[in-house]
């Protein structure tokens, strides 16, 4: 059966910018998988909230999102995702 992932954009503040600058500096070029870049210009700022749903969970836990507004959160995991392999690395350790 079909499954997909419950993913949120986010607007990133300065401050979350300032972090992804600074941990690409520091850590990710590093700790990264070869062929990603070391300042990662590519970038799409999200939060993913479930990795596996089901087509009606999706649509029934899209409805919980549906009203737009801010829902502060604390990330507790940086990981990165290579599409091409399929594989997500973690960068830094669960909360």
């Amino acid at each position: 059966m079909e499954r997909r992932p419950l993913v949120r954009l986010v607007l990133p503040s300065p401050e979350l910018t300032a972090l992804r600058e600074r941990l690409a500096a520091e850590a990710v070029a590093e700790h990264a998988p070869p062929g990603v870049p070391a300042g990662g210009a590519s970038w799409t700022p999200h939060v993913t909230l479930a990795g596996r749903l089901r087509p009606a969970q999706l649509e029934a836990a899209r409805r919980l999102f549906a009203e737009p507004g801010e829902r502060p959160a604390t990330a507790t995991r940086l990981r990165h995702w290579d599409a091409v392999a399929k594989r997500a690395t973690t960068l830094s350790p669960a909360g």
